[in-house]
């Protein structure tokens, strides 16, 4: 799913609004996983969870690129703002790492549910690039 998401999310930066897309793409992580809170079978779950790497692999690109876009963060707030995304993402990469190396399924996938709807309340708060 990275070897594909990367570079759709680099040409769909260029082609699809921030908000839009951002947004598209929480909200299909998040409906994956919600689909799997009905424990579908396997092969459906596998789609679901490929599904939700490949939008999160989609996001990643955007994810990249963000601390260092001086038209979205402003000269005087580029280290600032660079600062927080790096610190919250290496945040968001220790608690996922916990989330499925110490909680059970159950319970790991719908406190990543949540996650990814939060994530749907953030970018709308968040400016257009």
């Amino acid at each position: 799913a990275n070897v594909i998401g990367r570079p759709l999310g680099y040409l769909f930066r260029n082609c699809v609004p921030f908000r839009v897309l951002q947004s598209a793409l929480a909200v299909t992580t998040a409906l994956s996983l919600g689909f799997l809170l009905i424990k579908p079978g396997l092969i459906i779950a596998s789609i679901l969870m490929g599904l939700g790497k490949l939008t999160y692999s989609i996001q990643g690109a955007e994810a990249s690129i963000l601390p260092f876009d001086v038209t979205y963060l402003g000269s005087s707030g580029l280290t600032l703002g660079a600062g927080v995304i790096s610190s919250t993402g290496m945040l968001g990469a220790i608690f996922g790492t916990s989330l499925a190396a110490f909680l059970h399924p159950s319970i790991a996938v719908p406190v990543t549910l949540c996650v990814s709807i939060l994530q749907i309340v953030v970018i709308g708060f968040m400016g257009e690039r």
